[in-house]
Parts: structure tokens; C-alpha cells; sequence
């Protein structure tokens, strides 16, 4: 349909994507993780998969000004932040 539509369970995928044999998330990160293996099948599959996948949006990183004052102002913590990483991520989508 053109529409962004949340991959909320695995009938979405198994209904865009089952006819290629895709029908749950870990056939999608698998077809991705592997790059659709080698063969013309499989790099058909890849392809309809890349062009069911929307790429991500994300919002502007903070400026350097910002990181500084928010360090101090916040007390925050900016570097690796290991797991903390996780939370980062879901916020900035």
C-alpha cells in the first residue's frame, strides 16, 4: 500500500513476505544478517525484503554545546554507555 505500518507481530511479514518463505522477525534478521545467501532466489528475496524495510528515521544528535551543558546540568553521562546504549537508541526513533 505504500504506508509504514509496525512490525507490531508476524502477520505483517508473513502476509508481505510468505510467498518468499519469510514469516516471522527472525527470517527477516536472518535474510538481512546473511544478505539473502548466494543464488538468484535468494537474492530475490533479499530484494523484496530490503524494499519492504523502510530505512530509520532519526532525530539530530545533540550539538557539542548541548552534550556540555547537559553534562553539567543534568549530571549525564556521555561515552560508551554499554546496555544504557538500548534506551539512547529508542529515543532518538
Amino acid at each position: 500500500d505504500g504506508k509504514r505500518v509496525p512490525l507490531a507481530d508476524n502477520n505483517v511479514i508473513e502476509r508481505e513476505l510468505g510467498e518468499s518463505g519469510l514469516i516471522c522477525v527472525e527470517d527477516l534478521v536472518h535474510m538481512i544478517g546473511t544478505g539473502g545467501g548466494e543464488g538468484k532466489e535468494e537474492a530475490a528475496t533479499f530484494s523484496k525484503v530490503s524494499k519492504f524495510l523502510w530505512p530509520f528515521r532519526l532525530t539530530a544528535a545533540k550539538s557539542k554545546f548541548q552534550r556540555k551543558t547537559l553534562d553539567i546540568k543534568d549530571g549525564k553521562l556521555y561515552g560508551d554507555q554499554g546496555e544504557a546504549m538500548n534506551g539512547y537508541i529508542r529515543e532518538m526513533l
